[in-house]
């Protein structure tokens, strides 16, 4: 169940970061963030950098959502044109 989540918390984190890649202002943003969570996401191996972490992953999360409404994904990526999802 817990290696579930954190599946799926990656896919969700990588794809804001996907997202990200389309603007080098919001990728400076997001990177340091995502940094974090690569080095230090395995909350077992790292409890010492546990508030860090969950403060970066909920940061990269919202800002995620922003970045899915701004370049209108995944329209963006299939060339489509449509409503936005907020």
């Amino acid at each position: 169940m817990l290696k579930d989540y954190q599946r799926s918390l990656s896919v969700v984190i990588g794809l804001g970061f996907t997202a990200a890649l389309v603007d080098s202002d919001l990728l400076a943003i997001y990177q340091p963030r995502l940094n974090l969570f690569i080095q230090y996401g395995d909350f077992i191996k790292h409890p010492g950098h546990c508030q860090v972490v969950s403060i970066a992953q909920a940061e990269m999360i919202n800002d995620a959502l922003y970045l899915f409404e701004v370049i209108r994904y995944p329209n963006y990526y299939c060339g489509l044109k449509g409503p936005k999802l907020r």
